[in-house]
């Protein structure tokens, strides 16, 4: 059972300067995003607008790839564009702050 701090749920917010993601950027999202546990996981998703009931379906063995995936789609309707700040901003807020530093250093 995976248990999500849900109190400290925050969107993160909207660049209107950082150019869209698509399926294309899936891979290059998913390697800074490995070294996260599920359950790390689960609270970037949250911050990135994705709800607690689709991350918590997925299943622990394709988390990763299902939480990109569904946030790239927009699921949940997200109704802001998937963006390197907004990925940038929802890891850090989740603790991160090395890898923000990454995302940022790579595609700052």
């Amino acid at each position: 059972m995976i248990s999500v701090d849900l109190t400290s749920q925050v969107p993160p917010p909207i660049s209107s300067t950082s150019p869209s993601l698509a399926q294309k950027d899936h891979q290059q999202i998913t390697q800074y995003l490995s070294p996260l546990s599920n359950q790390e996981l689960i609270n970037v998703g949250l911050r990135l607008g994705l709800r607690y009931p689709t991350l918590k379906n997925m299943s622990p063995e394709s988390l990763l790839n299902d939480m990109v995936n569904a946030w790239l789609r927009r699921d949940d309707d997200i109704t802001e564009k998937p963006s390197w700040e907004n990925l940038r901003i929802a890891v850090e807020d989740s603790g991160h702050k090395g890898i923000a530093s990454d995302i940022k250093k790579g595609k700052g």
